[in-house]
């Protein structure tokens, strides 16, 4: 699987933000140019299912797991709200009358909410997205190692990477990669923590 697919002519998968991590235009310019006079070779199937996956998690999955996270987020403060209102005590009709028409706003609000967490949960929580989503993010997790090292022999499981040493200045292929897929990963990888904790582990 090819870690430089992004910066390959016939890329399909870029994911259109074009804020990296540390390279400023000029070394960009640099880094794809020296990609160029290695005359890269027609990307293989597998790499571009692996990158085009990363794209779906970009536009699709990670956005729902941040929109889900919100929407329980804002569905807690309305309940509380709800709960406070209920437990005032009018003192005239006027404020009973009032407290009746906030109390059914919240209530319709909170349901709406309810409804929508759940569609979220359907979807983001069936057994097969967990599975493929969490795999999917294991595997760039050594794209990432690889392309920090600048080594594409890069294997978790050899004891020979158990001491890793960092270079000064990161290499090219790490500094020129969108910001946005390592946001991406890091959001996942919290959400999974928060509501899966032993599949993280």
């Amino acid at each position: 699987m090819e870690e430089n697919y992004l910066f390959h002519p016939a890329c399909r998968a870029k994911p259109g933000n074009e804020t990296t991590i540390l390279a400023e235009q000029k070394q960009l310019e640099t880094f794809l140019n020296e990609l160029k006079l290695q005359n890269p070779t027609e990307p293989k199937f597998p790499t571009e299912c692996f990158w085009i996956t990363m794209l779906y998690h970009h536009i699709g999955l990670v956005p729902a797991t941040r929109r889900l996270t919100r929407t329980v987020k804002d569905l807690y403060q309305i309940v509380k709200e709800l709960r406070r209102i209920r437990a005032a005590k009018p003192n005239t009709d006027k404020e009973k009358e009032q407290q009746a028409i906030l109390s059914k706003r919240y209530d319709h609000e909170a349901r709406r909410m309810v409804f929508r967490v759940i569609c979220y949960e359907a979807c983001i929580f069936s057994e097969s997205n967990l599975d493929s989503s969490t795999h999917q993010n294991a595997q760039f997790s050594v794209v990432l190692m690889k392309l920090l090292l600048n080594d594409s022999s890069y294997n978790p499981n050899n004891p020979n990477f158990e001491n890793i040493t960092l270079q000064k200045t990161p290499p090219s292929s790490w500094s020129a990669l969108p910001e946005c897929l390592i946001e991406d990963f890091a959001d996942f990888m919290i959400f999974m923590r928060y509501y899966f904790d032993n599949i993280t582990n």
